[in-house]
């Protein structure tokens, strides 16, 4: 039975993951903030798995990756998809001028508690 607002608020936000907590001492009850993200998002979870497979991967290699990923959904995924995800994914360039894609330290966050998620 829901007691309170707050239990009410937990009920609604189970289905989100928690990323990161932020806790607060301003407020006497030290109450935290949390970031939280979707269980769900196909895209986002094959692209954060196929990164981190290889720790490593080139522009060529994500290329032929979106380009199965087409098949695979239905959906076309965009290269402007790294663009927003910026914070799950870290461009990186090398002195001959070859791209080079690895997870942030968030990106690696998602992908641990998204796998914890699957395992439950």
């Amino acid at each position: 039975m829901i007691k309170g607002f707050r239990d009410f608020e937990q009920k609604l936000n189970e289905a989100k993951l928690v990323v990161k907590r932020r806790y607060t001492t301003s407020d006497p009850k030290n109450i935290y903030e949390e970031e939280t993200v979707s269980p769900r998002g196909p895209v986002r979870n094959k692209v954060l798995q196929f990164i981190n497979s290889k720790n490593k991967v080139s522009e060529k290699e994500m290329h032929e990756f979106f380009d199965s990923l087409q098949e695979t959904y239905g959906k076309i995924p965009k290269w402007n998809w790294l663009k927003r995800n910026e914070n799950l994914v870290d461009k990186e360039i090398d002195e001959d001028g070859n791209i080079f894609y690895s997870l942030t330290k968030r990106g690696e966050r998602v992908l641990n508690k998204r796998t914890e998620y699957e395992k439950k």
